[in-house]
């Protein structure tokens, strides 16, 4: 009877637990620190180990990556494969 029980019960905390998590994580992403160059011709944010910021002449700037996709900022190509 317990086993019978149980299944049931871990699928259900198990779907749970995982919804749970995939909304937390979603959340936490937006908090995510990035780097933007502020060059008026920069258009990207990029991780922390970039190489394509070595091109940048401007200043580079930590900012929460929602920040940097409300001025219109999109993943760099080379980070974000």
């Amino acid at each position: 009877m317990k086993t019978k029980l149980f299944l049931p019960l871990f699928l259900a905390f198990s779907l749970g637990a995982a919804a749970y998590s995939t909304s937390s994580n979603s959340k936490n992403s937006d908090e995510t620190t990035v780097l933007i160059c502020k060059s008026s011709n920069a258009y990207a944010y990029h991780n922390h180990k970039c190489s394509g910021l070595q091109r940048c002449k401007s200043e580079i700037v930590n900012m929460r990556i929602s920040d940097a996709k409300k001025q219109g900022r999109v993943a760099c190509k080379l980070c974000y494969k």
